[in-house]
């Protein structure tokens, strides 16, 4: 659901970009091509909002996982949400392949 929220937010917002560059007085007056574009450019505008919080949420059922399997010992889930503690300026958490 969100996915389809943003994805629509996006190409409303890029369909204009691309109108106002093109020289369109409306977004209605787009070429096939045109509307193309706005929808290539939303799907990534769309994956890069996203991603990091899929991301965030395979990591934490990977590990809750792994604690339940007893693969890990001495680690509960609040210390993997301490971990991931999205109030952390840090991006790093995005982009770092494991946290533990």
């Amino acid at each position: 659901m969100t996915e389809n929220a943003v994805l629509f937010l996006a190409y409303g917002r890029c369909q204009t970009a691309i109108a106002y560059v093109a020289g369109k007085s409306d977004a209605k007056h787009l070429s096939p091509i045109q509307n193309g574009l706005a929808g290539s450019a939303s799907g990534f505008f769309c994956s890069l909002t996203l991603c990091p919080t899929e991301l965030i949420k395979c990591k934490q059922q990977a590990m809750r996982e792994k604690i339940n399997a007893g693969l890990v010992t001495g680690v509960t889930m609040k210390d993997v949400y301490v971990v991931m503690n999205l109030s952390n300026p840090n991006l790093q958490i995005f982009f770092s392949p494991c946290c533990f």
